[in-house]
């Protein structure tokens, strides 16, 4: 990966899609993807809760994604329409030219809704198009095309099989990142507890619960992301699992458990912080904190 690439995207994310979380994970047996569902007006701050940032595409018989996107809706849309169309057109089958894929559709996005636009309003002459210095292109395009996206990919091409998750940001500019990702607000936060928690045997449970960890600490300190967790999970065999109520509830029970966990370690730690040398375990605390409340209810 790029390292000056991965510092504009980062920077880029913060300052034009502040209001956002979403983090991907690879696990042994698929992809999963999250992101919180509320809707913020930069300019207001009002809010709306219920908004879908992700989308799942079988996009052929070998190729299957889950496209998740901060920023302008009308640009994801756009984007997530023109690419289930070229990797269908194309067949695509391999994360490489899948990558290449998304390079053509972000490059199509740029002609079309920058320099085209500029020349249809007389910003400036067609034939002075290649003239103009590419870092001024760059400043028009971080100006007009205020999207950015998290891509969890699976391609089976003949028995081989491939998983990986992308990030496009409008230059045209695709990074790979191998197991985990974050886009939006938080992202600091969210990749700092992926390099803690990833693993690469991490299981389905383990996935899902560093993925709705994230997410819930990240909506608990930053009132522009909220609303209900949205999980996408993409399996080996490029299936999606149903988002029906028996998953929903799955996901209702993690949560819960992971607050409870969450409450014990922060226990502990405060424990530790008091005499680091007599420091409770999180099951000890667990069963002084029975007997607190059993006493407390005699």
């Amino acid at each position: 990966m790029n390292n000056k690439n991965v510092r504009y995207e980062k920077h880029y994310l913060i300052e034009k899609n502040p209001m956002t979380i979403i983090a991907g994970v690879r696990y042994d047996k698929g992809i999963v993807i999250g992101s919180d569902s509320q809707l913020t007006y930069p300019d207001t701050l009002i809010k709306s809760t219920g908004h879908k940032k992700m989308f799942e595409i079988k996009a052929n018989s070998h190729l299957s994604f889950t496209l998740a996107g901060a920023g302008n809706p009308f640009y994801i849309n756009i984007f997530r329409d023109i690419l289930k169309n070229y990797c269908f057109q194309q067949d695509v089958k391999t994360l490489d030219k899948f990558s290449f894929v998304c390079e053509d559709v972000a490059t199509y996005i740029i002609k079309r809704y920058v320099i085209d636009k500029s020349v249809k309003l007389g910003l400036v002459q067609r034939e002075n198009v290649a003239n103009i210095n590419l870092s001024q292109w760059q400043d028009e395009i971080d100006s007009i095309l205020d999207y950015s996206l998290l891509i969890g990919v699976v391609a089976n091409n003949n028995d081989m099989l491939d998983k990986g998750l992308f990030t496009v940001i409008p230059r045209g500019e695709v990074i790979s990142n191998e197991n985990y990702s974050a886009i939006g607000h938080g992202w600091i936060f969210a990749e700092y507890i992926f390099s803690r928690l990833w693993d690469k045997d991490l299981k389905y449970i383990g996935a899902i619960d560093t993925i709705l960890y994230i997410l819930e600490e990240v909506k608990k300190m930053d009132i522009t992301c909220g609303g209900d967790t949205e999980i996408s999970m993409i399996l080996d065999n490029g299936e999606f699992t149903p988002q029906d109520d028996k998953f929903r509830e799955t996901l209702k029970l993690q949560s819960d458990v992971l607050q409870k966990l969450d409450s014990a370690l922060v226990r502990v730690w405060r424990d530790m912080l008091k005499d680091p040398t007599k420091a409770k375990s999180t099951k000890n605390s667990k069963k002084n904190d029975k007997q607190e409340e059993i006493q407390k209810n005699n």
